[in-house]
């Protein structure tokens, strides 16, 4: 397409320069008002020209943003209207930093990127990409990673449909994932995962269209790759950022309240219809389902095979043998806040406030509530109350943390989400 139109527009141009050569010739023999008719023609076919070149070079641009459908192994439906201007990229090891979140540490890994996003930041999951990693070099990084990846094997092979804890996701972001919704499993032409909306944030604030996205986490079916894909979501159900949310003296009241305003948000997010996401979830979902992976990594990416997806508890796998968990420094069941977080004098939102945790701060776990949405805990200067557990990453496993039944008073039921019309995306 590109060879013909340059051979379109040489032949053009030479077309255009006789004629600017046939009309001066013209004017040195025709009266003043014929001269004056003509020369009038000379900026118009300029013009022409120049309009013709501009389209060449739209047309060549055009071309060279084309996806081909598949890089390096892995492919995508070349036809999808999500993949104009997808890149195809190898993406060298990103070594660990001593920072929370390790700084984005990966192993060399397989990149596509979105539209004018050709750039995207490891650690912006507002930032469209798509990441295939070697699961045997990502356990070999950090302990913490290969917890995460098995986790993700357990999630998609139990499928749970309730959350009260983070859905596994690489890489690793130091903040909060502040909320889970629209979950659901899809598989894709060699595997299977898991997709959700959230907001990732380092305080509390409003879930806005500056914050939310779109993710898919999921495992080859061989279980030697893990599959990373976030694209930014908006809505005009949600404001675009929190200044059109919140007001100075606000902000007090947001806080005390914040247990209460995420159960309304989430309400929000669970009941609209797929189409009134941009994109749409069932164009993202389709895009998913295409994705074929078989990368083409460096040897050393590749030597060790992973665990097989869907492997059941007791079942031989290939899965290396779990590291030592390291001796906590903060009591059994040391955790740390994720955000700004209220501790309550009991497992409810109705129950007064004893303190505020800062983010970061560490705290020990001691019990959970029965439904497990609460935790138990004791901060560093001896106060004992509950917080709500999604802010609150332990760091180490908490299946035996003792389980405390308070009765009937945890998470009260939420409020009815705003009256819309919710009409799934098939499937949904």
């Amino acid at each position: 397409m590109t060879d013909v139109l340059v051979s379109l527009s040489s032949a053009w141009r030479r077309f255009l320069l006789c004629l600017v050569a046939v009309l001066a010739v013209s004017l040195a023999g025709c009266d003043r008002d014929t001269q004056r008719r003509l020369a009038t023609l000379v900026p118009e076919i300029k013009k022409a020209q120049e309009r013709a070149e501009a389209e060449q070079k739209a047309q060549a641009r055009e071309d060279a943003y084309r996806f081909s459908g598949s890089f390096a192994g892995v492919s995508l439906r070349a036809d999808h209207p999500l993949v104009f201007k997808t890149r195809g990229k190898l993406m060298p090891a990103i070594p660990k930093a001593p920072e929370a979140g390790f700084g984005g540490a990966a192993p060399a890994h397989v990149l596509f990127t979105f539209g004018a996003y050709q750039q995207p930041y490891i650690l912006s999951a507002r930032d469209p990409q798509l990441r295939v990693f070697s699961v045997s070099a990502y356990r070999r990084i950090d302990l913490a990673f290969a917890r995460i990846i098995d986790e993700l094997n357990r999630v998609l092979t139990e499928r749970p449909v309730e959350f009260t804890s983070d859905i596994p996701v690489l890489p690793l972001f130091n903040a909060a994932q502040i909320f889970r919704a629209r979950v659901r499993y899809l598989s894709f032409q060699n595997g299977i995962g898991i997709r959700f909306i959230s907001a990732y944030v380092d305080e509390l604030m409003p879930i806005t269209n500056d914050n939310l996205f779109y993710t898919f986490q999921g495992l080859t079916a061989d279980g030697r790759h893990y599959v990373s894909f976030f694209y930014p979501l908006k809505t005009a159900a949600l404001p675009d950022n929190a200044g059109h949310t919140l007001a100075a003296q606000d902000i007090d009241a947001f806080i005390r309240d914040f247990d209460r305003y995420l159960i309304d948000a989430v309400n929000l997010v669970e009941g609209l219809p797929a189409d009134q996401f941009t994109p749409d979830l069932a164009a993202l979902d389709d895009l998913v389902a295409s994705l074929q992976v078989a990368p083409s990594l460096p040897i050393d990416e590749q030597s060790a095979p992973g665990a097989r997806v869907g492997a059941r508890t007791g079942e031989a796998t290939d899965t290396p043998a779990p590291l030592p968990t390291p001796e906590p420094t903060l009591g059994l069941w040391p955790a740390r806040a994720t955000v700004v977080l209220n501790v309550r004098a009991g497992p409810s939102l109705n129950d007064r406030i004893l303190t505020v945790l800062r983010q970061g701060e560490q705290v020990e776990l001691v019990g959970r509530s029965v439904d497990g949405n609460w935790f138990r805990l004791r901060t560093s200067y001896g106060i004992i109350g509950w917080s709500y557990a999604r802010f609150l990453r332990p760091y180490v496993l908490i299946d035996k943390l003792p389980v405390l039944d308070v009765g009937p008073t945890s998470t009260p039921p939420p409020r009815p989400p705003v009256p819309l019309t919710p009409t799934a995306a098939p499937g949904e």
